[in-house]
C-alpha cells in the first residue's frame, strides 16, 4: 500500500510534489485541525489532501466528504474545506487548472485571503532545498512585496483612499507589479487595473498624480547604473523613464519604437533577457498611463489595463497590447500583435541591418 502511494506521488510533476510534501504543509494541516477543533486521530485531513493532489477526490467534493467523515454540519464543513483549499492547495492551482480558486469562490471564500500561505509554502520549499534551518515559529516579518502584493492594492477601498494608496504604489513598490505573478494574483491584479481605469477616467488630476509618482519612483529596476545625458544614475524606474524619453521623446510611441529601444539603446544593449522583459513592461505601463485613453481605443473593454499582467505559467496575460514581451526573445522584442503598418516598418528596419 505504501509502495503504491509512493509510486503515485512520483508520477506527479516535481513542483507539485514539493508543494504536497513540504514540511510546512503538515503544520498547516495541524493548524486547520486545531482552529476548527476537529478530532483527527485517523489523519483524515492528510488523507484527503493526498487524494486531492492525486486527483482521487475532486475539489468540489471536499466539503461533502468532510461533512461525512467528521459528522459536521454543512456550514462547518465549508469553512474547513475553504482552509484546506486555500491554505494547502491554492499554491498548486496551476496544476489543478484553476479548480481550486473556482471552488474557493463557489464556497463563498476569497483566494486573496490565502495568499500569505501560498507565499509561505513557496518560501519553505526553497528553504528546505537549500538546507537552511526553519524560521522561528510565529515570527513573520512581512517584506515590502508582501505589503503590496498580498495586503494592500487588491482590497477595494473608498475612492479617495484608493487614489492615495495607488499613488504610493506608483512612487514605491511598483517593481513588484512588473515581475511575473501567479495565476491567482493575476486575476486580482486585473480587477485592480479595472478600478484604476475607472478612477483615472473620472479624475484626470489623479492620472497626472500617478504620472508624477512614476517619474519619481526610486525602485531599482536593473543591476547596473545607466547613463543619462552623459551622467551615471542609479537604474531606478524614474531614471529608466528619463532615458527612454531622452532617446525617443515624450510623444506616444509604437511597439516598433519600443522594440528598437530595447534592442539598440546604449543602456539596454547589455541587459539580460529578464531585465529587458521587466523594462518592457514598465514602458508599456508608462504608455498606457500617459496616453490614456488613446492607447486603449482599439481594444475591447475586457482587455483594458494600465499595468501589464504576465503570469508565471503563461508568460502572457492575454491582455492584447498590454501583454509583456515573451521571455527568451532577446533580439526580437515584438511586445504584442503589431498593426500591418508596424509590421512593414519592422521588416524594413530588419532589411537595413
Amino acid at each position: 500500500m505504501a509502495d503504491n502511494f509512493i509510486q503515485k506521488i512520483n508520477k506527479l510533476p516535481l513542483d507539485v510534489q514539493d508543494i504536497l510534501l513540504v514540511e510546512y504543509g503538515r503544520k498547516i494541516e495541524e493548524e486547520i485541525i486545531n482552529n476548527h477543533q476537529i478530532n483527527d486521530d485517523e489523519l483524515i485531513i492528510e488523507e484527503l489532501v493526498n487524494q486531492l493532489f492525486l486527483h482521487e477526490l475532486k475539489p468540489a467534493r471536499l466539503a461533502i466528504e468532510l461533512e461525512k467523515r467528521f459528522q459536521l454540519n454543512s456550514e462547518a464543513a465549508k469553512k474547513v474545506a475553504l482552509d484546506i483549499l486555500g491554505r494547502r492547495l491554492l499554491a498548486a492551482d496551476d496544476y489543478f487548472k484553476g479548480e481550486i480558486a473556482k471552488e474557493i469562490k463557489r464556497l463563498g471564500g476569497r483566494s486573496e485571503d490565502y495568499l500569505n500561505d501560498v507565499r509561505k509554502i513557496k518560501e519553505e520549499i526553497k528553504r528546505e532545498k537549500s538546507g537552511q534551518e526553519a524560521d522561528e515559529p510565529d515570527v513573520v516579518v512581512p517584506s515590502v512585496k508582501d505589503e503590496y502584493l498580498f495586503n494592500f492594492e487588491f482590497k477595494e477601498l473608498p475612492p479617495e483612499q484608493e487614489k492615495s494608496s495607488s499613488i504610493q504604489v506608483f512612487r514605491q513598490g511598483l517593481i513588484y507589479f512588473l515581475d511575473q505573478v501567479s495565476s491567482e494574483l493575476a486575476e486580482l491584479l486585473d480587477d485592480y487595473n479595472k478600478r484604476l481605469i475607472l478612477l483615472i477616467d473620472d479624475d484626470m488630476k489623479f492620472k497626472t498624480n500617478l504620472e508624477q509618482a512614476l517619474y519619481e519612483n526610486k525602485d531599482i529596476l536593473t543591476d547596473k547604473n545607466i547613463s543619462v545625458s552623459g551622467q551615471s544614475f542609479e537604474p531606478t524606474i524614474g531614471n529608466w523613464l528619463k532615458d527612454f524619453i531622452s532617446v525617443n521623446g515624450s510623444g506616444i510611441f509604437t511597439n516598433v519604437v519600443l522594440s528598437q529601444y530595447l534592442a539598440n539603446s546604449p543602456n539596454t544593449r547589455n541587459l539580460s533577457v529578464e531585465e529587458k522583459r521587466i523594462l518592457s513592461k514598465l514602458l508599456i505601463l508608462y504608455r498606457n498611463l500617459k496616453f490614456f485613453p488613446q492607447t486603449l481605443e482599439n481594444l475591447p473593454p475586457e482587455k483594458w489595463g494600465i499595468i501589464p499582467i504576465e503570469t508565471v505559467s503563461s508568460q502572457s496575460s492575454g491582455l492584447g497590447r498590454q501583454a509583456a514581451a515573451p521571455a527568451g526573445q532577446e533580439n526580437n522584442w515584438d511586445l504584442a500583435p503589431l498593426t500591418e503598418l508596424e509590421r512593414k516598418a519592422l521588416a524594413e528596419e530588419k532589411e537595413k541591418r
